[in-house]
């Protein structure tokens, strides 16, 4: 499989702890998480593993998906693909924010968040917008217990809204923020 965009392209082989397709008539499915853990290379097989930003560079500005398939059996070659999809990453949020130079929880972290365009919006307990950024990328645009005009905001629970320009439905939750 070949993913390109953002001027980078990744490669991921059917490696060994997949089993080989089954022969026609029967039907094999196969997996590739769209993230680090996968084990996807940089350029081509025998590139660097892809980092996390690598990967959603990729993804943010994704322009090929290509996908070979092919097998030989004894008495011919033949192959091929059908049903193919692509499902997205699950967005997890670690609810806990403590700004407060520890290196620990320093912002509030959203994992896979940067698969695509989103709006983030905290909330107080009485509904007041206090932050709300684009394309949250957990560093330069991330929630580190500030409002929108950079002051501290007082410690306590807070509540998220995580909107995407797709047709996702939208991820909402609390948060603590402590010091």
């Amino acid at each position: 499989m070949r993913l390109t965009g953002g001027g980078l392209t990744l490669v991921k082989l059917l490696t060994p702890e997949f089993t080989l397709p089954a022969i026609a008539p029967g039907w094999s499915s196969y997996s590739f998480r769209l993230d680090e853990t996968a084990a996807w290379r940089v350029t081509s097989t025998t590139g660097p593993l892809a980092t996390a930003a690598q990967i959603q560079t990729v993804l943010g500005s994704l322009t090929e998906l290509a996908i070979n398939g092919e097998y030989s059996t004894v008495d011919a070659d033949g192959g091929g693909l059908d049903n193919v999809s692509l499902t997205g990453a699950q967005v997890t949020v670690y609810n806990a924010v403590s700004p407060n130079n520890d290196l620990k929880n320093e912002y509030l972290r959203i994992d896979n968040i940067g698969l695509g365009e989103n709006t983030v919006s905290i909330y107080n307990r009485w509904g007041d917008l206090v932050f709300e950024t684009t394309n949250y990328n957990n560093d330069d645009r991330a929630f580190r217990g500030k409002d929108n005009n950079g002051n501290e905001l007082p410690i306590g629970t807070y509540f998220y809204r995580i909107e995407f320009k797709s047709d996702s439905k939208p991820v909402t939750g609390f948060l603590n923020l402590k010091r």
